[in-house]
């Protein structure tokens, strides 16, 4: 991703540590041009009348209508979608061909490849935007372009509200208004999720979780370096699976309590019976692609559904690398793989990157204390000392961290930009069992053992290599 020639966004950007965007508030009486193409991207099977009322209600968009166009992913749909005449916005049409089972993910990325936008915005066919959430959405790619802001959904029922009536619902600005004192799933899970983050202000390795298909936006940039969305045929794998590539990216996601959407109807998996169905079997992709705690286990997946991700991406450097690297290429792929690119050069989707200097052995158990180090102390960076003050750093940061690091700073160390954003810890290599070969690991498995003992030493030491 390119952040010039915009100082001003690039700035902003670089000065946004975790993932507190409260930095990119513009002023409130902060005046801007829009200027950005954004393409809204609606997947849609056999669509019933709520894609042709969404899309008159599109039409009450305060973003300019030169600058949006819309693109309608068809999946399979039995006969062509009809689109409604005298629309203010360019729509255009393309049908997806699949043999999946469920076919959301194939549509959403066969419009937003089609899509000529510089920001793609997702929408669900029954979701209604207010007004004002596409000049939202804006705005803050004009604040900087790492961003990914999600709105709100609320479910209701619309069914007794006419075309034109709700047409000019949305263009006042009342939806709100003629909901008031009805019954509405305002998506629960979600608000518990922004409570405990502060309305996603507070860094979480897992704050991806909240990512709904139907209410958020990405730049076409970001969107193409992550492999765009993924195509799992699987109901709701998908759309966390999106939002963790995005988030492993170094994106900044925000929640914009002014971006209200409006579902026609009930939520699709409102009974806990098909909830639990859908679970299960959603549960093998996610623990294969989704390399943090929640998601994996700590037994591998049998059989898994697709390829499976690697909690660690492993680089050795040095003269002699082939005893380090064989000594990582024989534990589970699922736990570490071998690469030869530098740190945060590209999308990864591992959750961490390691810098191992040759005559370090990878052991089985490092992969997992590694992640139980950055779920006990959710940093950025974590340097591990090898044989004390006088040994060799291990490097191991958070792929989010350091592929932030390279995109906002790019003439800078990313190991270090990387710890100034996300925070570093210091551990003894050993606890990780990371130890020279012919030596012994620490045999507890617990990862943080040790660390206060030596808490001191291991500051001194890495101080004084700092300073070298």
């Amino acid at each position: 991703m390119t952040l010039a020639p915009d100082g001003g966004r690039s700035r902003r950007c670089a000065e946004v540590v975790g993932n507190d965007w409260s930095s990119l508030v513009p002023d409130r009486d902060a005046s801007w041009t829009p200027s950005a193409r954004v393409s809204i991207c609606i997947p849609t099977h056999n669509p019933g009348p709520g894609l042709a009322r969404m899309l008159r209600c599109l039409d009450a968009q305060t973003y300019p209508a030169d600058l949006i166009e819309i693109v309608i992913g068809d999946d399979r749909s039995a006969v062509p979608v009809d689109v409604p005449h005298g629309l203010r916005h360019r729509v255009s049409v393309v049908r997806c061909d699949h043999d999946l089972p469920f076919g959301a993910g194939v549509a959403r990325h066969t419009a937003a490849t089609a899509a000529s936008g510089d920001i793609v915005m997702f929408l669900d066919a029954d979701v209604i935007p207010e007004r004002q959430v596409v000049e939202a959405y804006a705005r803050w790619f004009d604040r900087c372009p790492l961003v990914v802001p999600m709105g709100l959904c609320r479910f209701v029922d619309t069914d007794a509200i006419g075309d034109d009536d709700l047409h000019r619902l949305v263009a006042d600005g009342a939806m709100a208004r003629h909901f008031a004192g009805v019954q509405v799933d305002d998506q629960h899970w979600r608000e518990r999720r922004f409570d405990l983050l502060d309305d996603l202000r507070i860094e979480s390795i897992d704050a991806f979780r909240v990512t709904v298909g139907a209410t958020i936006a990405v730049s076409a940039e970001q969107y193409a370096q992550v492999g765009g969305f993924p195509m799992l045929g699987v109901r709701g794998a998908e759309d966390t699976t999106f939002g963790h590539r995005l988030h492993t990216n170094g994106a900044i996601f925000v929640l914009d309590r002014d971006a209200t959407h409006w579902h026609q109807g009930r939520r699709t998996l409102h009974d806990p019976a098909t909830r639990e169905h859908v679970n299960e079997i959603r549960a093998p992709f996610l623990e294969s692609l989704l390399p943090i705690g929640g998601f994996r286990g700590d037994e591998p997946p049998t059989d898994p559904p697709v390829e499976v991700v690697p909690t660690a991406r492993v680089r050795v450097g040095g003269a002699d690398t082939a005893a380090t690297r064989r000594s990582v290429e024989a534990v589970p792929d699922i736990d570490a793989a071998v690469t030869d690119t530098a740190l945060g050069d590209e999308f990864d989707p591992a959750f961490v990157q390691v810098d191992l200097p040759a005559g370090i052995r990878w052991s089985a158990a490092t992969a997992k204390q590694i992640a139980t180090v950055f779920a006990d102390h959710p940093v950025g960076v974590v340097n591990a000392l090898v044989d004390g003050v006088e040994g060799e750093i291990i490097t191991i940061a958070r792929s989010r961290a350091i592929r932030r690091a390279r995109l906002v700073r790019p003439d800078d160390d990313p190991t270090v930009v990387a710890g100034e954003l996300f925070g570093v810890w210091w551990a003894d290599a050993a606890t990780l069992s990371l130890v020279p070969f012919g030596e012994e690991a620490e045999v507890d498995d617990d990862a943080s053992s040790g660390w206060t003992s030596r808490l001191y030493d291991l500051v001194v030491a890495g101080l004084r290599r700092l300073a070298r």
